[in-house]
């Protein structure tokens, strides 16, 4: 997990305040996740980051992908995504959520789990 990218909390925080208005609450949390993926592209211009309804990339980035816990997702060759195996143990220490054990598809991941971020290599990452 990278703390940097962990937005769980702004993540919250953008829901808690769009759902008591007018918006259902998975309105709310898909425009939610599109707004911490503009956030995310503008903090971090060298790195792709999407959204709900952006297309996959046309390879997956060999470094995997961050999440919006900051959690590591993989591409698999069957075209699916899953938990990186050090997120999984790490978090099966302390719960489990069905998304944890499940390869998903990218529309699915982006719904669940997005935005998603591009990850580099560590000392590439650092250095942007």
């Amino acid at each position: 997990m990278a703390a940097v990218f962990n937005d769980s909390v702004e993540f919250a925080d953008m829901v808690a305040r769009c759902v008591p208005g007018d918006f259902p609450p998975d309105i709310a949390i898909r425009a939610a996740r599109i707004k911490l993926a503009k956030l995310r592209r503008e903090a971090w211009p060298l790195l792709t980051t999407w959204a709900p309804g952006d297309p996959a990339p046309e390879s997956w980035p060999t470094w995997g992908l961050y999440d919006v816990g900051g959690l590591v997702w993989h591409g698999r060759a069957d075209g699916l995504l899953r938990l990186s195996l050090d997120d999984r143990t790490r978090l099966a220490r302390h719960s489990v959520e069905w998304w944890m054990e499940r390869a998903l598809p990218w529309g699915d991941l982006l719904l669940v789990r997005g935005p998603l971020t591009r990850r580099q290599a560590p000392q590439v990452q650092r250095a942007t």
